[in-house]
């Protein structure tokens, strides 16, 4: 039951880092230069749906970056800590060690947002 709310705890932070990125990445606030280099390229008319469509598009690419640097970045940090098994701790309910990983998705969000 413990590892259960273990996993719940990934899946919520994991939703709202996809949040984040999906809000972060949104195309619908152009500034002017922005506005002129659609123009340049012919996109001048783009409406505010394609925008979203647009934005959307990013953020399923945020998306897969976010996964692959999450799955590389806890397979590192669980090769770098060997003297602990993390996934066990956290079926046993270690809450400090499920922060640590919570901690550590969340920097490798930030970290995908900020190449994005």
């Amino acid at each position: 039951m413990k590892s259960k709310k273990a996993l719940l705890l990934l899946i919520v932070v994991f939703l709202v880092t996809m949040f984040v990125v999906a809000t972060v990445t949104g195309a619908d606030k152009v500034n002017t230069t922005q506005q002129k280099q659609l123009t340049d390229m012919g996109g001048g008319g783009m409406t505010i749906w394609m925008r979203y469509l647009q934005s959307l598009g990013w953020a399923v690419v945020a998306s897969i970056g976010f996964a692959f640097g999450v799955g590389i970045g806890i397979k590192v940090f669980d090769l770098l800590s060997t003297k602990i098994d993390e996934w066990e701790e956290i079926k046993n309910g270690n809450w400090s060690v499920a922060l640590i990983i919570v901690s550590l998705i969340v920097m490798i969000g930030l970290i995908v947002i900020k190449i994005m």
